[in-house]
């Protein structure tokens, strides 16, 4: 026998609020709030789900883990800056993107109009 006595069943015990407001621990895990995330000794790396490996680092560069979304001018939200900025993209704004069909088709406006645009050197050639 391990132990005599009354068992404890609360030595690990927190009450936590049924509130699904999404973490993602430094573990790598999602909990479905702050609370429950430091009850099971967790710390937070970033609010929100925890994103897939797969999510960071598209463009090859080593970036760190790190993830504070960024918009891109392209209209694609981008974990970091780091990342970004491998892709070879500006940035647009931080946050992910709002409104990522109304950013690709400015983006491909001004594109358009861009090489639309009559050449002003054109006769200089």
């Amino acid at each position: 026998m391990a132990y005599e006595g009354v068992c404890n069943s609360f030595d690990n015990y927190c009450v936590c609020t049924l509130e699904y407001n999404p973490m993602c621990g430094t573990d790598g895990h999602t909990y479905a709030n702050e609370c429950i995330l430091k009850c099971r000794g967790g710390t937070i790396a970033y609010k929100g789900k925890c994103l897939a490996m797969q999510d960071f680092n598209r463009c090859g560069c080593a970036c760190q883990l790190i993830y504070l979304p960024v918009c891109g001018k392209d209209g694609r939200t981008y974990a970091n800056i780091c990342e970004m900025k491998c892709c070879g993209i500006e940035i647009s704004y931080e946050g992910k993107c709002k409104n990522t069909d109304r950013a690709l088709k400015e983006t491909k406006s001004l594109a358009a109009s861009a090489d639309s645009s009559p050449n002003m050197n054109a006769d200089k050639i």
